[in-house]
């Protein structure tokens, strides 16, 4: 994590200085950055660490050549690389538990920040490491969790024992039911979605079977 944000950053700020009208460095750095975790993660945890003082240290070495460096500091966002984290339904309540918002980040809700770090309108903010966290690094108490309200939608009986929904969140057909438990098929390809699916499936039963 430190290597592959110093080497790039190294080459592109000599160019930045070269070229004599400044410029702006966005590194991306995480919440463990900030906040141990009891998991083993001590590499993670100091090379995040290390990102957040060089932001620092490169924004005071490099403000007299015009150039701004600040970070963004998110906590777990929803990605394909974590869907499968996801899919687990105790590993994300624990998620969302911490996080006073009650949700899981997404990437949109990086670009905003993203994008007012390297424009005009940040021209007199340096060395600061920004958080998108949903407010998990504004408390120590774990957050109250709101429980979605989950609607059931009417299920189409296909034969003696199997019964079929055909429409839910944009997938045709999303999931089956049958007397030997719940066969999901056409898992969305959106994490949220496709957990959110699991989700409302196993309302009607155990999930036995996954068809992607």
């Amino acid at each position: 994590n430190v290597t592959s944000t110093l080497l790039p950053t190294q080459y592109a700020v000599k160019a930045m200085i070269q070229g004599g009208r400044g410029g702006k460095v966005l590194n991306l750095s995480s919440v463990r950055g900030m906040l141990g975790i009891n998991a083993g993660y001590s590499a993670y945890v100091a090379a995040q660490g290390a990102i957040n003082s060089l932001t620092r240290q490169w924004a005071t070495e490099w403000a007299k050549y015009g150039i701004n460096v600040n970070a963004i500091s998110p906590t777990f966002v929803d990605t394909p690389q974590v869907a499968m984290l996801l899919d687990d339904p105790e590993f994300k309540k624990g998620v969302i538990s911490r996080i006073p918002l009650a949700r899981v980040g997404g990437t949109n809700d990086l670009v905003g920040a993203a994008i007012f770090l390297v424009s005009d309108a940040s021209s007199f903010i340096t060395g600061q490491i920004l958080g998108i966290d949903g407010g998990l690094t504004a408390t120590q108490e774990p957050a109250t969790r709101r429980e979605p309200t989950i609607v059931n939608p009417p299920m189409e009986q296909v034969t003696a024992n199997v019964f079929a929904n055909t429409r839910i969140r944009g997938c045709n057909p999303s999931y089956v039911v049958t007397t030997d438990g719940v066969v999901v098929v056409d898992t969305p390809q959106l994490p949220t979605r496709a957990v959110a699916m699991r989700e409302e499936a196993e309302t009607h039963g155990p999930i036995r079977y996954v068809i992607n």
